[in-house]
């Protein structure tokens, strides 16, 4: 029983030491982040092929990504949205819609956004091309990004003559354009926020015309669910 209880007391002497070690270090991280903003952290970048060579430009470059590519046959169309890092959240900074050859040459922007708006869907048919562009905000407490409405362009094949033939508002976003020969499809899914996160709650799926006319409801989804 002794040696049981010396036992006892020289682990809870180990316990106490790192539990006294981990207050200690977290207390120097929070230090040395209130002296040394993340822009003047250095960063190795030898194993991650990012060109930044501090923390804040790495999350930044890594922020920075090209969403999707489709095309018509005549053309490739890919969107580019940046991304920036502000108290602690990632939120969208812009981005820009491009047209190029088929064989990825010749691209030239055909569409851009500002700060906290991206495109975060493309579609497109034999005759026409959808991009949905969604805007952001953060919530109260600042500590998450969510939707807060959103726009379906449809544009001739050639990226021009854009006109919205959708919408969404409040906490929603344009998540997915689908199309075949007779429809066009696109999801609106919902979001609610606390001070915390930002979550989904539902979401409706919409049925419209080749030229994104006479859209109907035809499924809608509750709880904390969403269409993708």
């Amino acid at each position: 029983m002794e040696r049981i209880i010396n036992k006892l007391k020289v682990s809870k002497k180990n316990i106490i030491c790192f539990i006294l070690g981990a207050i200690i270090f977290s207390a120097i991280s929070v230090y040395a982040a209130t002296y040394f903003p993340s822009n003047q952290v250095t960063y190795n970048n030898s194993a991650s092929g990012l060109s930044s060579t501090n923390v804040q430009g790495a999350i930044d470059e890594l922020y920075n990504t090209c969403s999707s590519a489709v095309s018509s046959g005549d053309y490739l169309y890919y969107a580019v949205n940046s991304y920036t890092s502000v108290a602690m959240t990632i939120g969208p900074s812009g981005g820009k819609l491009y047209r190029c050859n088929v064989d990825g040459n010749s691209c030239t922007s055909v569409y851009s956004v500002s700060s906290m708006s991206s495109i975060d869907a493309i579609y497109v048919n034999n005759k026409y091309l959808y991009y949905a562009v969604n805007n952001y905000i953060r919530n109260s407490g600042g500590t998450a990004v969510g939707p807060k409405g959103g726009t379906l362009y449809r544009c001739n094949i050639d990226g021009s003559g854009c006109t919205g033939v959708g919408n969404c508002t409040d906490a929603s976003g344009i998540d997915t354009i689908y199309g075949n020969s007779d429809y066009l499809y696109y999801a609106v899914n919902s979001y609610t926020s606390n001070f915390q996160s930002i979550g989904p709650s539902g979401g409706k799926l919409y049925r419209c015309n080749v030229d994104g006319n006479s859209c109907t409801s035809i499924k809608n989804i509750g709880g904390t669910s969403s269409f993708s």
